[in-house]
């Protein structure tokens, strides 16, 4: 059975499906009615790639949709915007993400994690791939896991036998969903998670966890290497390919070294993909996510830090069962 995420256009009405617990989480139940083939191959194909551009004198982001990034050459010193052909749970574990917030389909990247339910998968996206303070949660959120693949199966609507997974549950830390844009405190809990159960017939795509990433809210340090994976769509990438940057990290210094940062060209669409660290043979654990870039600077990527409060989150989504 596919399912959807009722989200809400009206601030007042968002309030009421966002329940907050003790140590500040946000979450939402979607409806249990039938989900109507939404996705069609058309609707996933004109989703639209956006980034969090985030400007550094206002300290304040918008989603902003690009469609022709203009292109500039890499530092030497890094592999920046490579076609990953490796496999590995690089390319199996993680996914395309497809949501609508308004009336306006998007497109983000994810990842899932590993845990232990045999009858669940947990998928990290980016906060902003949940959640708009102007629109609500997001409806129809669904993922698509090794998107490459997908490719290959022709579909009318996509749903679980084509690999395409409805949440049943999204949550999103408080520190980012009460917010009223996207701030510097956004910014460091732009981190979401989507909660997928088994419809008992068709294995879920985890696999009982073994391809899932481990989350390791402590795996990045300043100047450690960090791999960081999506889908970008906008510029010179087309949304069809998995796409990686290596290189050191660092602490954003225009953010108060609140986040990390990486030399990436990554565009629209890569926001909720894995970084990745402790990286051998395409496997790593889950470390922080494609967030914002800057409006004036296209070659470097940001991701929140994570910590006891991503922990948390991650926690709560184990915590959770469908009723």
């Amino acid at each position: 059975m596919k399912k959807n995420i009722v989200g809400k256009a009206f601030s007042l009405l968002v309030t009421i499906l966002l329940v907050s617990n003790s140590i500040g989480i946000a979450s939402a139940t979607p409806d249990k009615a039938e989900e109507n083939g939404y996705w069609t191959l058309a609707k996933m194909k004109t989703a639209h790639p956006f980034e969090m551009q985030f400007d550094s004198k206002t300290h304040l982001g918008k989603r902003e949709v690009i469609q022709n990034a203009k292109k500039q050459p890499p530092p030497s010193d890094a592999v920046t915007g490579s076609p990953w052909t490796q496999s590995g749970l690089a390319q199996s574990a993680t996914g395309k993400v497809f949501f609508t917030m308004g009336i306006i389909n998007y497109v983000c990247s994810g990842a899932l994690v590993k845990e232990t339910d045999t009858a669940r998968s947990i998928v990290l996206t980016a906060g902003h791939c949940v959640y708009d303070p102007k629109t609500g949660i997001a409806d129809n959120w669904m993922f698509v896991p090794d998107y490459d693949a997908l490719q290959l199966s022709p579909f009318s609507s996509c749903d679980e036998e084509d690999g395409c997974w409805y949440a049943d549950k999204l949550l999103a830390h408080t520190g980012f969903t009460d917010e009223l844009g996207f701030t510097d405190t956004a910014t460091m809990y732009d981190w979401g998670f989507a909660v997928i159960q088994s419809d008992g017939a068709t294995p879920l795509p985890d696999k009982d966890g073994a391809n899932a990433f481990t989350l390791d809210e402590s795996g990045l340090s300043e100047n450690s290497q960090g791999y960081s994976f999506g889908y970008p769509a906008a510029g010179k990438y087309r949304g069809s390919d998995l796409i990686y940057c290596k290189g050191n990290v660092f602490s954003d210094s225009k953010n108060n070294d609140a986040t990390w940062g990486m030399v990436c060209d990554m565009t629209g669409g890569s926001s909720g993909g894995p970084w990745l660290s402790d990286f051998v043979a395409g496997d790593g654990k889950l470390s922080s996510l494609n967030s914002y870039k800057y409006t004036n600077d296209r070659r470097r990527m940001y991701g929140p830090k994570f910590d006891s409060n991503t922990r948390d989150t991650f926690e709560e989504a184990l915590a959770w069962s469908n009723p």
